[in-house]
């Protein structure tokens, strides 16, 4: 049985090593690389897998494929808050403030390459 902290640390060291090796958004892995790591974890660790629901198949607390969520999508969430801009996939647009009840910050993501329709 792993402890939380060894459960991190191994966590931490697969995301470490499917970044080095994913392709051009290296923060980015695709969602089947990511569910074949959750995965290899459970049928490397089989004391790590956990059946919620008779659906499940013991993984998903690692990576739910339906709800891009788990431990591996948080770890590369923590991973990309760190990113330079250059790094990420996706760009901040603009930010607008308004001053006429308090202040209110409006974001627009756009993926990178998209061209914004305004002109």
């Amino acid at each position: 049985m792993l402890s939380e902290t060894s459960r991190k640390l191994l966590v931490k060291i697969e995301v470490s090593a499917l970044v080095e090796q994913s392709g051009k958004f290296l923060h980015y892995p695709c969602n089947d690389e990511k569910q074949i790591l959750a995965e290899s974890v459970v049928t490397l660790f089989p004391s790590l897998k956990i059946k919620m629901v008779e659906e499940n198949e013991g993984f998903e607390h690692f990576y739910d494929p339906v709800s891009h969520s788990g431990f591996i999508e948080m770890r590369l969430r923590n991973l990309r808050r760190k990113l330079c801009d250059d790094q990420r996939r996706y760009q901040r647009k603009h930010c607008r403030i308004s001053a006429s009840s308090g202040v209110s910050i409006t974001l627009d993501i756009t993926a990178e390459g998209e061209e914004d329709s305004k002109g």
